[in-house]
Order: structure tokens, then sequence, then C-alpha cells
């Protein structure tokens, strides 16, 4: 990140996490950063860049909400995914109908909310044929917990 050329840059547990600051668009950041480490790491890797701001919003909500459909973080763990860019309307639709007994998933943008009552590991939603058959784009996953920590050390 350094030779990019961005500033203020740390790191955040082993996961991929990295705090910079730059003038660029997310759009633009992810671009370079892709290209920079393709050529550094001999293959292609997706980065996904929220500003400071996002991920403040996402750190604060106590539930997520869409129509009568709630999932809170108080009871079970809640995921946030990121995708680069939202999910047309209809695909965010149809993924955020699908929910098992113990998961439900709820679509904002780019960025999808998966409550589980359940580990990670037992939960079957992903396995799912009606999820499988949406070939979503490729995203990446924190839980609520790392995100609230990466806040407090680096946002607030």
């Amino acid at each position: 990140f350094e030779e990019i050329g961005f500033d203020d840059i740390a790191t955040f547990i082993s996961s991929g996490n990295v705090i910079f600051s730059s003038r660029r668009s997310p759009g633009s950041i992810e671009a370079i950063v892709e290209m920079h480490l393709e050529a550094n790491l001999g293959y292609p890797t997706d980065s996904f860049v929220r500003c400071a701001d996002r991920v403040i919003e996402i750190g604060e909500c106590a539930h997520v909400q869409e129509g009568d459909r709630a999932a809170d973080a108080q009871s079970g763990t809640l995921h946030i995914g990121f995708f680069k860019a939202p999910l047309r309307s209809d695909l965010a639709k149809r993924m955020s109908n699908v929910r098992t007994d113990v998961d439900e998933l709820v679509v904002t943008g780019s960025e999808y909310f998966w409550h589980s009552q359940v580990g990670v590991s037992q939960s079957k939603v992903w396995a799912l044929p009606q999820l499988r058959a949406l070939n979503l784009p490729s995203s990446t996953m924190r839980n609520m917990t790392s995100i609230r920590k990466f806040i407090a050390k680096h946002l607030v």
C-alpha cells in the first residue's frame, strides 16, 4: 500500500483489513490495489473498499430490518458481506428471500447482512440450491464483532 502511494496505512488482524488515506474513489482504489497485488503475488485477488463513514454506519447497526424481517445482532451472529457494487434489485430481492430456520440474509446496496443462530460451519444456507443458483459476484465477509473492534481501534 505504501508502494501504491497511500498514506496513514495500518492493518487490522490477519484477514486482509487495511486502513489508509486516499483521495481516489473506492472503485479506482479497488482496481489499483488488485493490479498491484496480482503483479506482486502472481495471482488475481479481489479487493473491497469502503469509506470510513460507511464502515462506522455498518458498525452502529444494532439490527437490520427489511419490511417485517429483522436480524438482531444480539442473538446469534451477524456477518456483513461486502460486494464491489450494489446488486441488481431483482438479485438482491432473491438473495434476501433465501433463509433457513436459523439463517436470514438481508441485502442493502453493496452489502449483505447474514444473521445466523448457529456457527458458520453448521449453517447450511450457503449450500442451498436457490442461493447457489444466483451466481452472486465475489464478496468478502466479516462478523460484526470484528467490524466494531476495527472501528474502535482505527476510526473513533
